[in-house]
This record gives structure tokens, C-alpha cells and sequence, in this order.
């Protein structure tokens, strides 16, 4: 399925007064989906070069990334 301004715009309206609700780092300069095959992969990000143009954004984005991951559940050891 392919993304939706106008849903996203429409969601935005409803969520915007909601306490610990953030919108998604898609909204920032530079920043995708991540697709693989076509598929927009949940929880991955694409950075273009320009949005990796200073010495702090690799870092502030591997920060995002780390910090991100570790919200996650643990996966079960088989």
C-alpha cells in the first residue's frame, strides 16, 4: 500500500493534542521509509546524503537508531 498524505494529514489532526505522541522522523528533511524489494520496511529509515551533510548528524541519527532499538522487546533465544 502505498502512503497517504491526505490519511496522514487527517491522523496528524486527531493525534495532535495526544500527551506523548510524536510525529513519525518521516516529517524531517531528507527522511524515508526504508523499501526493500518495494516494500516499506516498519522501523527502518531512509537518510539521503543531505540529511547527513555535518559531523553531528550521523551521530544525532545513530543516537535516534540505538535508542529506538533498545524500546524494543527482547527476542526470544530458541
Amino acid at each position: 500500500m502505498a502512503y497517504d498524505l491526505d490519511l496522514a494529514d487527517r491522523i496528524r489532526e486527531v493525534v495532535a493534542g495526544e500527551p506523548g505522541v510524536t510525529e513519525s522522523l518521516v516529517g524531517d528533511p531528507h527522511v524515508r521509509r526504508f523499501a526493500m524489494r518495494g516494500r516499506e520496511m516498519d522501523g527502518w529509515l531512509h537518510i539521503d546524503t543531505e540529511g547527513l551533510d555535518t559531523d553531528e548528524a550521523p551521530r544525532r541519527w545513530v543516537s535516534r537508531g540505538v535508542t529506538y532499538a533498545r524500546s524494543l522487546p527482547r527476542k526470544q533465544r530458541l
